[in-house]
C-alpha cells in the first residue's frame, strides 16, 4: 500500500493512495504524464506499448519502483527516417522487451506482459526485484538480460526458452538457485552465472552438451554440481574460483578448456572417467586443498595442471603418462614419485618447487631416459633425493643432463613376488635401504633370512617405507608386507 501525507491543522493525516493505472496506446504514454504520475512509485499499464513508451518510463519516471505490464501488448515499431529512438535499433519487434528497456531502473517488482516472446539484451539489467515470473511464451532471453540484479534470489527458466544469451544472469549476487531443467537448449552460455556469489544449486537441462566459458566463474557458494552424462565440452574458466569441493567428470566429457577449475580454494578431489579427453592447461591451477586426481588411462599432463596445489601428494594414473607439461606439478607436496615406463618427456619446470620430494622410482623406464625441458627440477635439492633405477642402468642415468643431479641408486639382485595375489605392493633393496610402497596403509614389514629367522620388524603406519638395512649381510631375504586391510605381500629379495 502506498500512502500520501497531508497536514491538516496540527495533525498529520495519512491517506491511502492508489497506484497510477493507465490504459495506453503505443507511443502515447508521454502525453499522458503529469507531475503527479511522474512521481508515482507504482505503475500499472494496459493496452498497447512500443519502444517509445519504454523510453518514456526510463527517462521520465525516476521514482518508479513497481511496474505491472501483465495486460500490455508490445507492438512492432520502426522509426521514421527523420526520427530516432535513444535505444538506437533500426526497428523493434512485437512482443519483445527492447534492448535496455528498463536498464538500471532499480525496480523492486515487475510483472511481464502475458504474451511476451523476447527479453532483449540488457532489458532488465540493474534492477532490484527478488523474484520474477517469466511467461511461458518467452522463447529468447538476450545477452545480459538480468545482469547485475543484486536482489534476485531464484529464477525458473521455462521450457519455451530455446535461446539464452551470455551474461544473462551474471552478477546476480543474491541468486541462490537456478532451475534450467525444463529447457531444451544444448549449451550453457558463456559467463551465464559468473560472479553469482550466493548460487548454491543449479538444475541443468537433461541434454546439455556444453558448459560455456566462465559460466560459473566466481560462484563461491557453489560447492557441488551434478553434470549430466551428456556433457561433452567444459569451456575455459568454466568454474574458476567456484566453491566446489569435489568434481566428477562423466565419461561423456571429451574436452576441458584452460583453467576450467583453477583457483577453487576448497576443491580437494576430481575424477576423470574419460582418459582420452583433451585437457586444457592449468585445470587445477592453484587449488590449495587439492589432494586427489583419479584419471583412467590419461596419457599427458598439460601445462600448469597442478601448479600451486601444495596439498597434492600423488596423482593417480601417473604411471601411464607419456608426457608431463611445463610446470604441471609445480610446488606440490609429493614425497615420492613413480615414473611409468611410457614417460618420454617432461616440460620446462615440470617439477619445480617440489621441495618435499625424497625419492623417485624410475625402474619401469629401464634405460629409456625421458627428454627434459629446461630447469625441470628447479628448487629441488636433488642430491638428497634417492632415484631408484633399473639394474645395470645407473651409468646411463648418471650421464643424463639434469637427471644426473639425483642420488642415482640402481636396484640390485632379485625382485621376486611370492604372493599368489596382486596386492599392488612393491618392495626392493637399494644400497643400505629397504624400499616399500603400497596402495594402502602398511601395518608391518617383517624381514626373514632364508632359515626363517626374523631379522628385522617395522611398523610404519604409512603407505611407504624407507628403512636402513645397512647392518644386514648381503644375502637373500624374505620380506613380508602386511597391510592394515588384512592383505599380505611377500617378496624374495637379494640384499
Amino acid at each position: 500500500m502506498i500512502y500520501r501525507y497531508l497536514l491538516a491543522g496540527a495533525a498529520l493525516i495519512t491517506l491511502p493512495a492508489m497506484a497510477a493505472d493507465l490504459k495506453v496506446e503505443a507511443g502515447g504514454l508521454e502525453g499522458m504524464l503529469d507531475e503527479s504520475i511522474m512521481s508515482e512509485t507504482v505503475l500499472r499499464l494496459s493496452g498497447t506499448m512500443d519502444v517509445r513508451d519504454f523510453v518514456t518510463i526510463a527517462d521520465r519516471m525516476k521514482s518508479l519502483r513497481e511496474l505491472d505490464l501483465t495486460d500490455v501488448k508490445i507492438e512492432f515499431y520502426r522509426p521514421a527516417a527523420d526520427k530516432k529512438v535513444s535505444i538506437g535499433e533500426a526497428e523493434f519487434a512485437a512482443d519483445a522487451l527492447p534492448a535496455g528497456a528498463l536498464l538500471g531502473k532499480k525496480l523492486t517488482s515487475l510483472r511481464l506482459p502475458a504474451g511476451l516472446k523476447t527479453i532483449g539484451q540488457g532489458a532488465l539489467a540493474g534492477n532490484s526485484f527478488a523474484v520474477i515470473e517469466i511467461p511461458q511464451t518467452v522463447t529468447s532471453i538476450g545477452v545480459g538480460a538480468f545482469y547485475d540484479n543484486a536482489a534476485l534470489r531464484s529464477i525458473v527458466i521455462p521450457a519455451s526458452v530455446n535461446e539464452l544469451g551470455e551474461y544473462a544472469l551474471a552478477r546476480c549476487t543474491a541468486l541462490g538457485e537456478a532451475d534450467l531443467s525444463s529447457m531444451s537448449v544444448t549449451s550453457i552460455p558463456d559467463r551465464l552465472f559468473s560472479e553469482d556469489t550466493a548460487l548454491e544449486t543449479v538444475k541443468f537441462p537433461a541434454g546439455i552438451k556444453t558448459i560455456g566459458q566462465g559460466s560459473f566463474a566466481g560462484c563461491t557458494a557453489l560447492e557441488s554440481v551434478s553434470l549430466p552424462a551428456s556433457v561433452a565440452v567444459i569451456g575455459k574458466h568454466a568454474f574458476t574460483g567456484a566453491g566446489l569441493k569435489t568434481v566428477d567428470l562423466p565419461k561423456s566429457v571429451t574436452e576441458i578448456g584452460d583453467y576450467a577449475f583453477a583457483l577453487c580454494p576448497a576443491l580437494s578431489a576430481a575424477t576423470l572417467a574419460n582418459g582420452n579427453a583433451v585437457l586444457g592447461k592449468g585445470l587445477f591451477f592453484y587449488c590449495p586443498a587439492f589432494v586427489s586426481f583419479t584419471a583412467s588411462g590419461i596419457s599427458a599432463y598439460p601445462d600448469y595442471l597442478f601448479a600451486g596445489d601444495a596439498a597434492l601428494a600423488m596423482p593417480e594414473g601417473f604411471e601411464n603418462l607419456e608426457s608431463i607439461g611445463a610446470y604441471a606439478l609445480k610446488d606440490n607436496s609429493a614425497e615420492q614419485l613413480r615414473l611409468g615406463g611410457s614417460l618420454v618427456f617432461l616440460g620446462d619446470g615440470a617439477m619445480e618447487g617440489m621441495t618435499a620430494l625424497n625419492s623417485v622410482d624410475a625402474q619401469a623406464l629401464g634405460d629409456r631416459i625421458p627428454e627434459l625441458g629446461s630447469e625441470v627440477f628447479a628448487g629441488i635439492d636433488q642430491k638428497t633425493v634417492v632415484m631408484t633405477v633399473a639394474e645395470n642402468t645407473g651409468d646411463a642415468w648418471r650421464a643424463a643432463d639434469q637427471w644426473c643431479e639425483f642420488k642415482i641408486s640402481p636396484v640390485v639382485g632379485l625382485d621376486e613376488t611370492l604372493s599368489s595375489a596382486d596386492t599392488g605392493v612393491k618392495a626392493w633393496f637399494t644400497p643400505g635401504i629397504l624400499n616399500v610402497i603400497a596402495p594402502a596403509e602398511i601395518q608391518s614389514v617383517e624381514i626373514y633370512d632364508t632359515a626363517g629367522r626374523a631379522v628385522m620388524s617395522l611398523r610404519p603406519a604409512s603407505e611407504s617405507v624407507q628403512a636402513d638395512v645397512s647392518a644386514l649381510a648381503d644375502r637373500i631375504y624374505v620380506v613380508r608386507v602386511n597391510l592394515r586391510s588384512g592383505l599380505t605381500a611377500t617378496f624374495k629379495l637379494t640384499r
